[in-house]
This record gives structure tokens, C-alpha cells and sequence, in this order.
């Protein structure tokens, strides 16, 4: 082990990073928190040629690539994965080592079978990997209280006695502002002369809710003085490109950039959060980046009565909660927010007030630290 003021971390991611994905903020996010207090950080990821997704047996050679780097890289203190089948060979790396591994869940083991169907097949032979990558872990970090207990649960038979922490996602408050608290600047995105607007952004997938937000924002009850502006890409582009195409109010703006999208959402006058229960998505809760990102930039959230983010707009009064989202529904609470300036001006200072108390990087970063600093403390009283 390093000395006392220098600790080291191996940290081996097996998605690529790529900027304008949640996943690569959580990474970078964390792994910059943990270098202001004091860690050296050696990040392993994989990098893809094709702009397109891999195929499997392009990653499967990129994982062994991974695990070759993990095995040649110079001895560390604590190696730090996200939950993967791929994973297991480094906790095993680790448990050879005898270098304690601390694993991220970020979703249950079927997050595999929706995400790669053809290989649900296999479902018992990739669930024994990452059941027997949790078992070796010294510790185990999920981004909900619903993973923990599922992580929980998944040991118990095993009897293995780990150490169980939650780290949510978070925002970088000191990027994501209200709008005032911003450099000013010039923008196409953004121009002064825009109508009110509101926000949506991220994966345009089915289970994010954008169908029935184009319902509502292509129906006669919705405000006809309010835009609605997206940003991202996904299944769904074709009909948001059409919706764009047949209604003034509705503008596509493609991805957009990170250092733009400050600037984007302290802008609007309000943002979804519409995450669906779809194959299960959402029965162990949700943390989504993006609404922690409006909550920073003090803007309120129209979101979805799922388990956790829903506690959070609720409890701090930071938004409206739908329990069976409708286009009807959506509409009504469009209109309850956008109507009432002093709402959404409550609204959005609760919401700015815990990002900054519970939700920030840096805080997040620096129970992170802690719960490292406790590992490596287990791991020197079971030595003596």
C-alpha cells in the first residue's frame, strides 16, 4: 500500500466514455472529486473505433484487452468496477491480489437481457459473473436505496458480509446555474429572442415518456405560447424530427453539446423527467442525471411517480409528480407551472438549495472517499 497521504485506485469502467452520456459524467464526475482528495486515479475503459454500437465479439476482445491492461498496471490500493459480467475476472484479479475491490451497481442483472436480448439464452452463466463479482467485492455502491436492497438480497444466500453504501447520481453545481448565475454568452440554442420555453433532453427512448410529451405538446390544451424544445437522439428522433417538421413550437436542436447545456436548461421555464416502468426499469428507483441537472440550474421538474425521484420532488418541492402521466395530465401540469411565476420560482430555489447540500459532485465525491477510506481501514484491521 502507498503511503499515508497518497492513495491509489484502479478504476475499470467496461462502457466506453463518451461525453454526453450519464455514464461518463457519474465517471468523471466521481473520479475528479476523488482526485481533489488526494487519490491517484488509473482509468481503464474501452475505446471503439466505429461511431456505431460494437457488436459482441468486438467487446468481448475489448474486454480481455481491459483485463490484460488491469493485470500489466502497477500495484494499487483498491481496484473499483461498475457491475459487469465482465467484471468478475477483475474482482478475481483483486482477490489474487489480495487488493480490495469495491463494485457500483447501476442496475439489476436484467439491465443485460434488455440492453442484449440475444444472450438472455445465457442469462444463468452471465448472472453466476456478476453475482461472483459482488461476492468478491469488499464493498458494494449502488445509485439507489432500491439497489441496495437488491444487492442486499442477491448476498444473502451467500452469506457474504459486505459493506453496503448509496451514492446517487448528482449535477455539477458549479456548471449547472440558474441563468443569471451564468457567464453570458452567445448562442444559436439559446438566443435572447426565443420564446419561453420548455425543456427536454437525453436518450429519446420509449421508456423516457417522450411519446405522450409529443401528444401533449401537439394537443389543444397546451399552452399556446409555450415552446417545446428537445435536444438528444435515440429510437424515437424520426418522430420528434416530424413533430418539429408539423408544429412551429416544437424545435429538434440534435445533441448538444456539454458546455452548452447549462445555458439550455437554466433557460427554460420548466423540464421533464417522464421515466416509465417499462421492463422493469424503474421497480428498484431512479436518480436520472438530468434532473438533478435542472434542479441545479433551478428550474422545476414535471417527472413520473417512480420510487425515489419522485420522493426527492416531492419531499423538497421542487416540481410536480404524475401518477399516471397522460397527455391530459401533462398538459395540466404544464399549465399549473408555467402560469404561476412564483411557483416555479419556489420551486426552483428548493431545487437549486439541495443540489447543492446532497446532490453536488463534490459531495457525492467525497462520500465516496469515505466509504474507500473505510475499505482499506477493514483491510488493515483483518491483516493485523
Amino acid at each position: 500500500m502507498n503511503n499515508k497521504n497518497s492513495r491509489s485506485l484502479t478504476y475499470v469502467s467496461f462502457e466506453p466514455l463518451r461525453q454526453g452520456h450519464a455514464s461518463y459524467t457519474h465517471v468523471i464526475e466521481i473520479i475528479e472529486g476523488l482526485k481533489k482528495q488526494g487519490w491517484d486515479i488509473n482509468l481503464i475503459a474501452p475505446a471503439y473505433n466505429s461511431t456505431n454500437l460494437p457488436g459482441i465479439i468486438s467487446r468481448l476482445l475489448a474486454f480481455a484487452k481491459l483485463w490484460f491492461r488491469t493485470l500489466l498496471s502497477p500495484r494499487t490500493d483498491i481496484y473499483y468496477t461498475r457491475m459487469h459480467f465482465a467484471g468478475f475476472f477483475v474482482s478475481l484479479i483483486g482477490k489474487l491480489r489480495k487488493i480490495p475491490t469495491v463494485v457500483e451497481v447501476n442496475g439489476p442483472f436484467d439491465d443485460l437481457y434488455i440492453a442484449w436480448p440475444s444472450v438472455k439464452r445465457f442469462a444463468f452463466f452471465f448472472d453466476k459473473l456478476m453475482l461472483g463479482q459482488m461476492e468478491m467485492a469488499s464493498a458494494i455502491i449502488t445509485v439507489t436505496e432500491g439497489l441496495k436492497k437488491y444487492s442486499e438480497t442477491k448476498l444473502e444466500r451467500s452469506k457474504k458480509r459486505s459493506l453496503f453504501e448509496v451514492v446517487p447520481n448528482g449535477a455539477n453545481t458549479s456548471i449547472f446555474k440558474p441563468i443569471k448565475q451564468l457567464p453570458k454568452r452567445k448562442d444559436v440554442a439559446i438566443t435572447p429572442d426565443l420564446r419561453d420555453y420548455a425543456s427536454f433532453y437525453g436518450t429519446f427512448a420509449h421508456w423516457q415518456g417522450l411519446d405522450k410529451l409529443l401528444d401533449a405538446a401537439t394537443s389543444s390544451e397546451w399552452p399556446p405560447e409555450l415552446d417545446l424544445r428537445l435536444a438528444g437522439d435515440g429510437a424515437l428522433r424520426q418522430k420528434v424530427e416530424k413533430a418539429a417538421e408539423d408544429h412551429s413550437h416544437i424545435h429538434y436542436l440534435g445533441r448538444i453539446n456539454y458546455q452548452d447545456m447549462p445555458y439550455f436548461v437554466a433557460s427554460s421555464k420548466l423540464s421533464f423527467v417522464l421515466t416509465q416502468d417499462i421492463s422493469g426499469r424503474g421497480q428498484y428507483g431512479l436518480y436520472p442525471l438530468k434532473m438533478f441537472e435542472a434542479l441545479a440550474a433551478g428550474i422545476p421538474v414535471i417527472t413520473t411517480q417512480m420510487p425515489e425521484q419522485a420522493d426527492i420532488i416531492i419531499n423538497h418541492e421542487c416540481g410536480l409528480v404524475l401518477d399516471n402521466p397522460s397527455p391530459e395530465s401533462l398538459c395540466h401540469a404544464v399549465k399549473l407551472l408555467y402560469n404561476d411565476d412564483l411557483m416555479r420560482e419556489k420551486y426552483g430555489q428548493n431545487g437549486r438549495k439541495i443540489t447543492e447540500e446532497y446532490y453536488s459532485w463534490e459531495k457525492l465525491a467525497s462520500k465516496t472517499h469515505l466509504i474507500l477510506c473505510k475499505v482499506l481501514s477493514d483491510e488493515v484491521h483483518v491483516k493485523q
